[in-house]
């Protein structure tokens, strides 16, 4: 069972490996590493709200540590954080915790759940075969990191000059928008980024995720912090729209 000891170790290791990268304080490497520490308050909110037990508080919060370390590099490299065009995070973030056996204090079996969690985090759907338990923390890292994520979006649209387009994914900003993106909202289901071609779309593709919510205290969370709301306002006016936020 993991405690205290091995969160501030893991905790420690990101600080450092992280630091390589926001030396130059560039805005886009700051933004992922504030984003990692504010979902590791939400993993834990979440799963204190469900009562897990202490040590289950810990290997969550491990997961929302390392969910995105895959992000400086992927960045660093590419120049971007669309996976599209260049390579899926999650599993860039597993093959660095591997590389530098980050997790070697925990049972092989304890790592692959972590992996596993991971790799689940920003998928389509999660994992079909996997476990109930690993369902359950993959459910947990999803919801904690849309959450902070309408956070970074809703103030990058609310001041777009404060980050690089790259949070936006390069898309053009103007008022267009897919059918397949809008269907898939009015008939709440969770939009596909393969059809997001605009900043509109992709903060449509955005507000889809509420229909992959799991727990209550996510839209607890997401209602406090009105940067859902934030979001729907920074839509462009029309009838679709209209719709759509009632």
């Amino acid at each position: 069972m993991m405690d205290n000891d091995q969160m501030q170790g893991y905790k420690n290791w990101f600080a450092n490996y992280v630091a390589v990268y926001t030396s130059g304080r560039e805005e886009c490497m700051m933004v992922k590493d504030e984003h990692t520490r504010r979902v590791c308050q939400n993993i834990v909110t979440l799963a204190k709200d469900l009562q897990l037990s202490l040590p289950d508080q810990y290997l969550a919060e491990t997961i929302a540590l390392f969910h995105d370390l895959g992000r400086f590099e992927q960045y660093k490299k590419y120049g971007t954080f669309n996976d599209s065009i260049s390579e899926n995070h999650s599993l860039l973030a597993v093959n660095i915790l591997r590389e530098f056996n980050v997790l070697k204090d925990l049972k092989s079996s304890e790592q692959d759940f972590i992996f596993r969690c991971i790799l689940n985090h920003n998928r389509y759907k999660i994992f079909e075969p996997d476990s109930e338990r690993t369902v359950l923390f993959s459910k947990l890292i999803r919801d904690a990191d849309k959450i902070d994520i309408y956070r970074v979006l809703a103030d990058f649209y609310q001041d777009p000059q404060n980050h690089s387009s790259v949070l936006n994914l390069n898309m053009p900003d103007n008022h267009e928008y897919s059918a397949e993106i809008m269907e898939a909202l009015l008939n709440e289901r969770i939009a596909e980024l393969q059809f997001a071609k605009t900043t509109t779309d992709f903060k449509l593709l955005q507000m889809s995720w509420v229909y992959d919510l799991n727990f209550i205290m996510s839209f607890q969370l997401i209602e406090q912090q009105c940067n859902l709301l934030r979001i729907m306002n920074s839509l462009p006016g029309c009838d679709d729209m209209t719709r759509l936020k009632k």
